[in-house]
């Protein structure tokens, strides 16, 4: 019985060249934990990635599919393009009828029902965390433990029709995740690539515009791996790989509590004690950050730090559910800018609930902390608007227009803003930060504060426009002193600036 496993392309294109809210970062390793368990099992697999920028349909008249009995497909949303990719699986499905082919993934988990019945080309769905569901899938197949038609019998985690209609049953989380292999790495090429690493599952957050503890399953708690194993783990790929820099794709990498400080107090005990000589980074709450544990961690190779800030209104921080307030936000960037930790932040300067005052107290958070650093910078936190995915709380609320605007692939809602004038903003200022983005495409991400506009040429001028632009906007529509065509005719005038400046 062979097994494939799938990583298709994600195809990026111009309308959402910089959004990254599709799947966390963290289901970078969920084909290769599946991978490393099937094996395991004793199990034979194949894993296949695609990454960077390729395009599904050069998969398509592969033969290689037509050798492998089961399937296994991480289907990602990729908004207009995710048609694309089940496409890819329909003609994976018609290249060999015989094989099963069954996908997993955040997308699927949410949205099982209608994959199944809109999509008869898959067969099977994994719901939430994947290797065991999977396994058992295999198992089943194996066996040959199919009833009449081919049905499967029920398998906790596997959602898949039947003559009743689709089945599933949840299946709890694993609780201990160290007992899981280490996942399998695929298109490892240089020293100098990051590895990336999970250190646990979950989030003990709540936050209303995430589906990470959804996902998980309802009830689930945040779970770590022990300092030890992570570090066995670390120390495994430096000397397979020649693996030195690494960053911690988990949701958070602090677990909860006095506990979660002497894990990461432990973890570093260990760093030092192997003279392991790395660099990392994590992602983290602001409620996570205290000095005396950051610089311990920056002694044993800590260099980067991506914190989930989210708003600079009080009012909408306390609407997400966040743990840490505004002053709560600045102390903990203070902290890390103290420490000379490099420094992203995640922001979300846009809802369906904004009103005007958000929006400015939002802009005069990113200005006055000075994260307005650059043209692709500013460009990206300015136009950050809330997704509403399924397994999101805000995407279960009431709130204006959500009757007139449908999900897409059953997956994602549209909408439009509550405040009419916080949709006039929204739209004179989401095209010209696309602009801005797609002419500097990232470049300039991560180049330091920006001084004197023109003392850097061309990318602090354009930064400086924009941030302009921005706040004549705001301000005309704080004063209503503008409309339609006024800002119609100002964007104009905007881009014709950013052209000549790109030139």
């Amino acid at each position: 019985m062979k097994i494939l496993l799938l990583d298709p392309p994600i195809i990026r294109d111009k309308a959402n060249l910089d959004d990254v809210v599709n799947t966390p970062l963290a289901s970078c390793l969920i084909t290769g934990y599946i991978g490393a368990y099937l094996e395991e099992k004793g199990f034979e697999v194949t894993v296949i990635s695609y990454p960077g920028k390729r395009e599904a349909h050069a998969l398509i008249d592969s033969s290689i599919f037509r050798f492998f009995d089961i399937i296994g497909i991480h289907l990602v949303y990729q908004w207009d393009n995710t048609g694309k990719v089940l496409e890819l699986a329909k003609c994976i499905k018609e290249a060999n009828g015989d094989s099963h082919v069954a996908v997993y993934g955040y997308y699927p988990t949410f949205t099982y029902e209608d994959i199944l019945k809109k999509n008869p080309f898959i067969d099977s769905v994994i719901v939430g965390e994947p290797e065991e569901p999977f396994a058992r899938l295999v198992s089943c197949i194996v066996a040959g433990d199919q009833g009449k038609n081919g049905v499967l019998p029920k398998i906790a985690g596997v959602a898949y029709r039947s003559t009743s209609g689709i089945e599933f049953q949840p299946l709890s989380p694993i609780d201990n995740i160290d007992a899981l292999p280490f996942p399998l790495r695929d298109n490892v090429e240089t020293e100098e690539e990051v590895f990336y690493i999970l250190g646990s599952r979950g989030c003990f957050g709540r936050c209303s515009f995430c589906y990470i503890p959804e996902y998980h399953g309802r009830g689930s708690r945040w779970r770590g791996r022990s300092p030890e194993n992570i570090v066995d783990e670390m120390k495994y790929l430096k000397e397979n790989f020649g693996a030195r820099h690494f960053y911690f794709a988990d949701a958070n990498f602090f677990g909860p509590g006095l506990e979660g400080k002497k894990r990461v107090e432990r973890f570093a005990e260990i760093l030092e004690k192997e003279r392991l000589k790395v660099r990392f980074g994590f992602e983290c709450m602001p409620s996570d950050v205290e000095e005396d544990t950051l610089r311990r961690l920056v002694s044993v190779g800590l260099e980067d730090i991506f914190l989930g800030i989210e708003s600079g209104s009080e009012r909408i921080l306390r609407t997400f559910r966040r743990i840490a307030n505004k002053d709560r936000n600045r102390e903990a960037i203070g902290i890390i800018r103290r420490l000379n930790i490099n420094l992203s932040i995640g922001f979300i300067m846009w809802t369906p609930y904004s009103y005007v005052p958000d929006i400015r107290d939002n802009f005069i958070f990113l200005k006055e902390l000075n994260f307005l650093s650059s043209p692709s910078n500013s460009a990206h936190l300015l136009s950050h608007r809330e997704f509403l995915f399924k397994g999101v709380d805000d995407g279960r609320m009431d709130f204006a227009g959500r009757g007139e605007n449908p999900l897409l692939y059953d997956y994602e809602r549209t909408y439009r803003f509550e405040d009419p004038g916080v949709q006039m903003i929204y739209d004179a200022v989401y095209p010209a930060c696309k602009l801005v983005l797609r002419l500097f495409n990232g470049e300039d991400l991560g180049c330091g504060a920006c001084g004197v506009a023109g003392k850097r040429g061309p990318m602090d001028k354009a930064n400086h426009l924009l941030i302009e632009y921005f706040e004549s906007v705001l301000l005309g529509v704080e004063n209503g002193e503008i409309d339609k065509n006024a800002l119609e005719d100002r964007y104009k005038r905007f881009e014709q600036a950013i052209m000549d400046i790109k030139k």
